[in-house]
This record gives structure tokens, sequence and C-alpha cells, in this order.
């Protein structure tokens, strides 16, 4: 493309650009970028601008916020693109089919003076001014219930309001909208439905009340509270009094000598936390198989025990250890030991225990605790049955994550068959660490090993100058038992007396390991031949 072509380009996608946050990176100004990506999005929805000048836009706006806060050591531009990308791209989609399915059901439900297309345009009301919402048409509402698309359904010729618009005039729906006369259309099939792009604020929630009027947002209803949404994400903490020096408020009561007592104990205000900004743009910018997942931890930790009973009971749960399906529920690290030792049923080869102090010793012979039984991954086919049954249970609570789990596992399997034998240990040690620390992490998942938060993984385990790297063979396996004799043997020999010294066919100089004394006084200096205890 020319200079002369991109100059305008460029001027013209200027004109869209929001108005970039002011003051410090804060969870304010990380909400002000989100409601400013949310607003060009919506654009696009509109119809005010096409996909492509709105995907250029997003791109130059989050640039720009990255640039003034200097986020890029944090947060990956990309990444942080990628949903907003997903949302216009879904849109796209949503408005194809809606004509297809349009143009097909019009057939046979032909609506009379009406045109079967689509109309994509915005809508306007009696006013003149321009509606939230476009009015799409289509058939099927059960083909669109995964979309995030608010379905209104449309009936009795009225365009059902949305919650949360206030002080928006709704006027009968009529042809006017599609042919430009104003005779009202019959009432509409039921199937027949209104795509209105969810209020990214409506899903995912700002401050509300006094929160949002100090920072000059809207105070309008909200389905879920600003709070339970920064609970969600992992911001807000257990209750505690204050420790600065103010602890005055309008709760506080002075005592009978005047000295201010405080009258109940205070909640932290998780919007103050040092990570709540980095958080809250982190969480905005996953991608929906990320939300899906976060959601459904989010319900299971609700009552884990009933989650685990109801488990236990269904009667088509897959062979695992019952201790650790509180550990899939909450998406948390799995040691492949213990479900090995479950999975293999082999109660000889159980690896020994080890015990702290001796009454942890007394204790485990006891009927009151019981060690867990382990078994060691030594190899690729130990690590292939363990992480089968471990990737088992996590599709049987995650059944979307089916594609995830085994992506991870012809990873860890490419690696074992790149990998010499004698140094799968490497690989084993390698993978324990990245389920350590996806396990930790809310925003990766099992497929995504190229995560540049995992990078030092491969290095660290993989690499021969990795720190973590060891030269040798894993314990247990063959190799490791012969150096293990050769070292037994080597000690056996330091504590030998040299028999070949005491005849005096052995020399210090000989590089003998065994002992030159005397066998029978015991002494250094001489053997047994020229010892004068043995002649006198």
């Amino acid at each position: 493309m020319s200079t002369n072509k991109i100059q305008p380009q460029i001027a013209a996608d200027s004109a869209y650009l929001p108005a970039l946050p002011t003051g410090p990176w804060s969870l304010e100004s990380a909400q002000a970028t989100v409601k400013a990506l949310e607003a060009i999005v919506k654009r696009v929805t509109d119809g005010d601008i096409d996909s492509v000048v709105g995907r250029r836009v997003l791109s130059k706006y989050l640039d720009s916020v990255f640039s003034l806060y200097k986020l890029y050591h944090r947060h990956n531009l990309d990444d942080s693109l990628k949903p907003w990308f997903e949302k216009i791209d879904d849109h796209q989609r949503h408005v194809v089919r809606a004509e297809q399915d349009s143009n097909r059901e019009g057939r046979r439900h032909h609506l009379p003076g009406a045109k079967t297309q689509v109309f994509l345009g915005p809508a306007t009301h009696q006013n003149g001014q321009r509606a939230k919402t476009s009015i799409q048409l289509a058939p099927r509402v059960d083909s669109l219930a995964r979309s995030p698309f608010e379905l209104a359904h449309i009936s009795d010729g009225a365009l059902a309001p949305r919650e949360g618009e206030i002080n928006e005039p709704f006027r009968p729906l009529t042809s006017l909208a599609f042919t430009g006369s104003a005779t009202p259309l019959p009432a509409l099939p039921k199937r027949f439905v209104n795509l209105a792009p969810l209020n990214l604020r409506d899903r995912i929630d700002l401050p509300q009340t006094a929160d949002r009027k100090a920072m000059g947002m809207n105070t309008g209803s909200s389905r879920v509270r600003a709070h339970d949404t920064i609970m969600k994400m992992g911001l807000a903490g257990s209750k505690g009094r204050t420790r600065d020096g103010d602890t005055s408020s309008e709760d506080d009561e002075h005592d009978r000598y005047g000295v201010l007592r405080p009258s109940k104990r205070r909640k932290q205000d998780p919007t103050q936390f040092g990570w709540a900004a980095d958080a809250f743009f982190r969480r905005m910018s996953l991608s929906k198989k990320h939300r899906e997942v976060i959601a459904a931890i989010d319900n299971y930790k609700r009552d884990i025990n009933a989650a685990i009973e109801s488990i236990e009971n269904s009667g088509v749960n897959p062979l695992f250890p019952g201790r650790l399906w509180g550990s899939v529920l909450r998406d948390e690290y799995i040691e492949l030991s213990e479900v090995l030792a479950t999975v293999t049923f082999s109660a000889d080869t159980l690896s020994p225990f080890s015990y702290s102090n001796p009454f942890t010793e007394a204790l485990a012979t006891t009927t009151l605790a019981k060690p867990v039984p382990t078994k060691e991954i030594t190899d690729e086919s130990t690590w292939y049955r363990a992480w089968s049954a471990t990737a088992e249970a996590i599709t049987f609570a995650f059944p979307s994550r089916s594609n995830e789990v085994q992506a991870y596992g012809r990873h860890i399997l490419a690696l074992f068959e790149a990998t010499r034998p004698e140094f799968h240990g490497n690989v084993i040690r390698y993978d324990r660490a990245m389920r350590q620390f996806i396990g930790s992490r809310r925003d990766i998942l099992f497929d995504e090993f190229k995560h540049r938060d995992l990078e030092m993984f491969d290095m660290m385990y993989l690499w021969s100058s990795g720190i973590h790297y060891q030269v040798q063979p894993p314990s247990g396996s063959v190799l490791n038992s012969d150096v293990s004799q050769v070292e037994k043997r080597a000690r056996k020999q330091e504590n030998e007396i040299c028999r070949n010294f005491n005849q005096g066919a052995c020399h210090a100089d000989s590089g003998c390991k065994r002992r030159h004394v005397c066998s029978t006084c015991g002494e250094a200096g001489h053997g047994t031949k020229n010892c004068d205890k043995k002649h006198g």
C-alpha cells in the first residue's frame, strides 16, 4: 500500500479512537481502558464502522495504552487484543448466519409488505436519535443460545426493552424500518429474535454506586455488584481491621471517656490492592474458553464436598484417587505418583515411606493416619499411564478441555521421544514444574505450553546449561542401579586392608584404594611380612 493511501487511512481511524485514560495505572484507568475497548466493539456491532476498521482502531488504541503505562513487560499486546477481535468475529458470524437463516425461512414465513433480508443498519427512534441496538431477525433460537449475545424475544409486534436501558422510548415494530411504509407488521413468530450485543459492563461489571459516581461513570443497575466481580477476580481478601493511622469512620463510636473506638471490623477495599489494575485488565483479556473454565471452577468451589460426593455417586466416574478430586475441580496441581499407585493396583511395588520424626512414624502404624500410597514416575511408560488417568478425570469434570489435555500429553511424549532414556528424568521434572505453575494460574491452560511465562522451564530443565538439568539418570533406572553398585564397591574397598601391601607387592604410589596398614598390628608404615609383633 502506498504512503498516499496510508495517511488518509490513519487519519480516518484516528477519528474513532476514544480518549486515553488519565492518571497513573490503577483499577480506575484499567476500567476506563476496558470501557473504551467496549465502545469500539459496539460501534462495529451497531454498523458505524466495519470490522476491518474496528480491528485497526482496537490495535491502535490498546497499543497507545500499553505505551502510555509501559505495560509491555506485564501484559502481551496480542493476547490482550485476541478476545476483542473474537467479539467482532462472533458478530460477523452471527450476522451472516442470521441473513442465511432469514433468507431460507423467508420462503416459508414471508411477511406481507416486508423484505426478507436482515436489516443490518442502526435503528432510529421516533425522535430521530440513533438507537442503542441494531435490529436483526434470525430464526432458530437454539442455534444461537450459546452465543455471547442477548436474545430478546419479539412478540405482538413490540420490541422488547433491554435491562438497564432507561429513558429510551420503545415503539411498536412496523414495516417503516424495512420498506419505508408505516404499515404495522403482524406479530412475529416466537422464533424470531432480536440479536442485541450484550453490554460488556453488564457481563463483567464495573464498580457501582459511589465508586462509579466518583469516576464519573453510569450508576445504573447492573446484574452483579462490582464487589462480587472483584471477588471472582481473586482480588478480595479476608476481613480485618485497618492498620493505617486513620481509624475513624461513620461506624465508629466514642466511649464515655471520649475515646474513639471502632464499633465493628472494617472490610478491606480490594480496589486498593497493588495488583488490582493488572488483575482486572488481565481478566478482561482472557478468551472465551478461559472464562468458561473459570466459571466452571467457581461453580465447583461453591461446595467442593458436594461436587465430590456427586462424582462418587454418579456411577460413571473414572478410576481416580478420591482425595485428588478436589484438586481436579479446583484446577490445581495433581501429583502423578499418587495417581499411578491407584491405577496400577500394585501394593507390593509401592515406594517406601519416610517419616519426619518418630511420632509421625508411630502414628502411621495406627488407624488414625495412613500415608498416601505413591508409585514413582520413572520413565515414559509410567508417566503416560498416570497422565492418561489424570486427563480422563479432568475431561470428566471439564468436558470442553479434552483437546487441551490431549495436546499437553502429546507435547510431553514428544519430549520423551527426543531424549535418551537415561535422561528422561529431566522431562519428568519439567512436566512436574510446568503443571505446578499452570495449577497456580487461572489464565494459562495446558495447551498453552508455549506461553511466555512458561518459556523458562524449557531452559531450566531441558537445556544442558539449565540450572535443574541433571546428567545422571533418574532414580530407579537400570543404569542408575549399576552406578549405585559401583559406588558401594568403591566404599567397601576403602575399608579393606590391602593384602598385596602386607606381602610387599603393593606400594602407596600405585593408586590402590585399599588401606595400607599391617594386618597383624593394624599400624601403618609396614606390612605383616615385616611386623615385629608377628615375629616377636
